[in-house]
């Protein structure tokens, strides 16, 4: 038991405290330094994951979404024309930009029908 004490207070270099022997590391080799972690900045990145569209690009650089959004203001417009003509009533400002919208939805319905059926089958397609 005194012997335990002894040791507890001053280990033999060949054990650890748990009194386990150790094998013994050679200290010319590179393990017994410690990495050193680069800093975040410094670290090498990874590239981006792989978007499952070819082209991520926003609405107002790729034509095709420009048109489908373009063609889905002109719908939304025109249907909440129809069914709440309060709201767009003015003719000029921000509201008035929606207000043409409507109004091209009004005239050239037949037209924005057909781009609509075009666009939503070119969706589904390609």
């Amino acid at each position: 038991m005194a012997n335990t004490t002894r040791w507890a207070q001053h280990p033999p270099s060949d054990l650890n405290p748990t009194g386990r022997e150790e094998a013994k590391r050679p200290t010319s080799s590179p393990r017994s330094v410690p990495r050193r972690r680069r800093p975040p900045s410094l670290a090498p990145r990874r590239p981006p994951p792989a978007s499952s569209s070819p082209d991520p690009m926003s609405a107002l650089f790729n034509f095709h979404s420009f048109v489908t959004v373009v063609l889905l203001l002109i719908c939304t417009c025109t249907f909440l024309k129809m069914h709440f003509p309060s709201l767009l009533v003015r003719r000029t400002g921000f509201r008035g930009f929606f207000w043409k919208a409507a109004r091209i939805g009004e005239r050239l319905s037949p037209w924005v029908a057909m781009g609509c059926s075009v666009m939503g089958i070119s969706i589904i397609f390609y």
